[in-house]
């Protein structure tokens, strides 16, 4: 083992280099040849040899050397004390300038009393390999993708091959044909000429026979001779003046000439394009996960408790008594197979993000012959820039065509339905006649919109707001500490969201009050939303592939519907209060379900 520290790039190489520089961009050793290349690179990279000191390097390099005794902010001054208000280490500067109302400060010494006993820097290390773990597993899924779309690239490359071999071969059979017509017609007019050629040839050859002979005549012979020469000669020139005549008056200009076939020229009507690329980016599911480890904490002894923290400890107990009631379960909840059918059955290849019921006015019932008071499907699709109006077997019976791609649907009233449209704001349906009405904006971007007695709420980047539909202005903010993967208003003023990506059942009073509504072992990746008559709530278990039925107090709960019921990755929830009936977006997004709901009323607990 060599007793040097060595290249890091030559490592890569199977090459043991001595290294004699430290590149604090990349946080390398390298060698002295491989330090040539890092003083081109732009932005320029700071390189510090051995030789120079170690201040130097430690206000260059890596933040491990920040760490050590030194603050990040004054990096002159050392580490005296620690404000545990902020969670920070602190030079003498930093307490004058930015902690001088902190109380909660004490020595540095006093602070990492423990340290070692603890299992701080246990619990950073395991982090640190979780984090290492997974971003390796990325790089590899990247380096694979990338070997696969590089893949996918050539066998494209070779379909615009085949189409432009399949036009190219076209065109040189059209431009076959139009040279050989060509050439026919070449043919034909040089024939015509040759044969005039000829016989104006044959003409001009006799009268130049007969010029010389008359004049010989005329330098040999006497006037008797010369004079029937000229009345002979003059008979045979007649003859050739009508021929020439003939031939003239006869002749014909031919001119060649090519009239373009439009279809061909015009790029338009014969091809407007070879084909489209199509990149879709979708979540992959399960690539990676990090390991969830809390914040690595140091017990840090203090006499005095703040007033935030036994707020928070007594948000932590109310969590944990949720949870622990929340293993009670809901009792005689039925549910009937209604019906179900793929999306492609409404449109190939259509994936379904958004669903509702809404009732079609009489006119329309009977215009596509529907039960009476029966019920219909508004779908929206992830890519499709419309909106479909479908019966309960998928039948399409009409399509809305929008302006933008929806990202989320509700039902303001029995007239109107309200589309979110991301940046562009919320487009305004009329049910009565299924045309666009007003297009409503507002600031900023939205994805998932819900709607009950016609007050709308929106989510909004870590938030939501609530949103006057009239002229869009913003009524009432709410911020979230997470994202939000669906959200339902109940009639009750409550709101309900299902976390990104997560687990668990956020709920937000009417005062706006944020706590958390439901959690349970068997509800992953919780997904779409929706509440009942009775004000209970429903939720979609994307990746445990079942239905959770909770009461709204969040004291009791059920798991109505699981796979042997053919739940396979719902993604949304619709519920009818008409007919007790509740729409599923199941099977990643590609099929539509119904269930009847028929439960014993539960009698509420109070809200909160």
């Amino acid at each position: 083992m060599a007793d040097f520290k060595l290249c890091a790039s030559c490592i890569t190489f199977d090459e043991e280099t001595k290294a004699e520089t430290w590149c604090s961009k990349c946080s390398e050793w390298m060698c002295e040849s491989c330090a040539k290349y890092h003083k081109r690179y732009f932005p320029i990279h700071t390189l510090v040899t051995n030789e120079e000191s170690y201040e130097r390097v430690r206000s260059t390099c890596t933040p491990l050397f920040h760490v050590l005794g030194y603050c990040d902010i004054h990096p002159t001054e050392e580490i005296v004390t620690f404000c545990r208000n902020h969670d920070q280490v602190l030079c003498e500067t930093c307490i004058q300038v930015s902690h001088r109302k902190c109380e909660a400060i004490m020595p540095i010494h006093e602070a990492s009393e423990g340290v070692k006993q603890s299992t701080a820097c246990e619990d950073l290390v395991r982090r640190i390999d979780n984090v290492l773990s997974v971003t390796f597993k990325i790089k590899e899924y990247c380096i694979n993708t990338e070997k696969s779309i590089k893949e996918q690239k050539e066998l494209i490359d070779k379909e615009i091959e085949k189409i432009k071999q399949s036009f190219t071969d076209l065109l040189d059979h059209l431009e076959k044909n139009v040279k050989n017509e060509l050439n026919k017609k070449y043919e034909k007019g040089r024939n015509l000429l040759e044969q005039k050629e000829v016989k104006i040839t044959e003409i001009s050859n006799s009268m130049n026979v007969l010029k010389n002979e008359l004049l010989t005549v005329e330098q040999n012979s006497t006037n008797s001779e010369l004079f029937q020469a000229v009345k002979g000669f003059d008979c045979f020139t007649n003859e050739q003046e009508s021929r020439v005549k003939d031939l003239y008056e006869n002749s014909s200009d031919i001119n060649l000439t090519f009239e373009k076939a439009e279809v061909i020229y015009d790029g338009k009507t014969l091809l407007e394009s070879f084909g489209k690329i199509i990149y879709n980016e979708k979540k992959r599911k399960n690539i990676v996960q990090l390991e969830k480890f809390s914040q690595s904490q140091i017990a840090i002894r203090s006499s005095r408790v703040s007033k935030r923290s036994r707020k928070q400890n007594h948000g932590t107990q109310r969590n944990h008594e949720v949870k622990k009631e929340n293993t009670e379960f809901l009792a005689n909840v039925n549910c009937t197979y209604m019906c179900s059918f793929k999306t492609t059955h409404i449109v190939d290849q259509t994936e379904v993000q958004n669903c509702c019921f809404i009732n079609l006015p009489r006119k329309l019932h009977r215009k596509h012959a529907l039960p009476r008071k029966q019920a219909c499907l508004l779908l929206s699709c992830y890519i499709d820039k419309c909106l479909y109006i479908c019966k309960r077997d998928g039948f399409l019976l009409d399509l809305i065509r929008l302006e933008f791609k929806p990202t989320g649907v509700t039902v303001l009233n029995e007239h109107s339905a309200l589309v979110m449209l991301g940046y562009e704001g919320i487009q305004i349906i009329d049910i009565s006649t299924l045309l666009l009405s007003t297009r409503v904006k507002f600031a900023g971007v939205g994805k998932a919109i819900t709607s009950s007695n016609e007050d709308v709420w929106i989510d909004q980047n870590f938030g939501i707001s609530k949103i006057d539909i009239a002229n869009g202005k913003t009524m009432k903010e709410i911020p979230l500490e997470f994202s939000i993967e669906d959200m339902c208003l109940s009639p009750s003023g409550e709101i309900y969201i299902s976390e990104c990506l997560g687990h668990n059942i956020y709920r937000i009073t009417s005062q706006g009050d944020v706590s958390l509504f439901y959690e349970h072992p068997e509800l992953k990746n919780a997904a779409g939303i929706t509440v009942d008559n009775n004000y209970d709530v429903y939720v979609a278990g994307k990746m445990s592939h079942n239905i959770h039925k909770i009461s709204n107090s969040g004291f009791s709960s059920s798991i109505i519907l699981s796979g042997k019921d053919g739940i396979f990755q719902p993604t949304g929830l619709s519920y009818n209060k008409q007919t007790n009936e509740l729409m599923i977006i199941n099977e990643g997004s590609t099929s539509i379900i119904i269930y009847e709901i028929d439960s014993q009323k539960i009698n509420p607990h109070p809200l909160s």
